[in-house]
């Protein structure tokens, strides 16, 4: 860390990860050019999933519990109800991108706990 307290990052960034697991911050030029190629990708895969949906099967899971441990199983919904309206509704949620999200406040740190005190601080700071 720097000799203040914390270093924010002057630019606007935006977040782009999968899930759970941290992504990459971009600045707003980066992330432009990233929507503009999901969108063509997108439209790709929804094409190719739309002139298959008669091969395709709803994904689904559910939890079970083998010897007490929590455990995870996936599989192909073939139930009376699913409908290829049913499968056209998956495709088009399973193609939805991934936006990038505005992060009006990133720090520059070196560590999860580096960074909890540049917050800390921070907070301090604009909370009085």
């Amino acid at each position: 860390m720097t000799d203040s307290k914390y270093e924010i990052v002057p630019e606007k960034l935006f977040d782009f990860s999968a899930g759970v697991y941290c992504g990459v911050l971009m600045p707003e030029s980066v992330m432009k050019k990233l929507a503009k190629l999901q969108a063509s990708y997108l439209q790709d895969v929804q094409r190719l999933l739309t002139e298959h949906k008669s091969e395709l099967y709803p994904s689904s899971w559910t939890l079970y519990y083998p010897e007490g441990k929590q455990t995870s199983v996936y599989y192909a919904e073939t139930g009376s109800a699913v409908g290829v309206g049913d499968i056209e509704r998956r495709i088009k949620h399973a193609t939805l991108a991934h936006k990038p999200t505005l992060r009006p406040l990133v720090f520059k740190a070196n560590s999860m706990d580096e960074a909890k005190k540049m917050a800390e601080s921070h907070h301090e700071e604009t909370h009085i």
